[in-house]
């Protein structure tokens, strides 16, 4: 029953970590340069302009974490700089998503050992 309540704890660590992660300086400024025409964000990935957009870790954050102990590492991954981030549209953002976790999963499935 604790381990539950835990795992509840971290998840709303994690999506108030998410929260603070968008407004941080460093997410609003990787937002501000992809903006193109009065109102729009030009997509790094297809190019397009768009109303909204999404800004992306180029090198994948990974898995919430389950436990305290992998909270703080999965922090400092959000908490990158700019070189990590991209603009990315609702659609991009969405396939290299898919693409990252399938990559994830292909690792961890290797790293079992037979």
């Amino acid at each position: 029953m604790v381990r539950s309540k835990r795992r509840s704890d971290i998840a709303k660590l994690v999506t108030r970590s998410r929260e603070v992660w968008r407004m941080s300086v460093v997410c609003q400024e990787v937002k501000k340069k992809s903006k193109g025409n009065p109102g729009w964000y030009q997509c790094k990935s297809c190019g397009q302009s768009r109303e909204v957009i999404r800004i992306d870790h180029i090198n994948p954050i990974g898995k919430q974490p389950d436990t305290m102990l992998e909270f703080g590492p999965w922090l400092e991954k959000l908490f990158c700089g700019p070189e990590n981030l991209q603009p990315l549209c609702q659609d991009c953002h969405r396939e290299k998503s898919k693409g990252d976790k399938k990559r994830l999963k292909e690792i961890a499935l290797d790293e079992i050992p037979e």
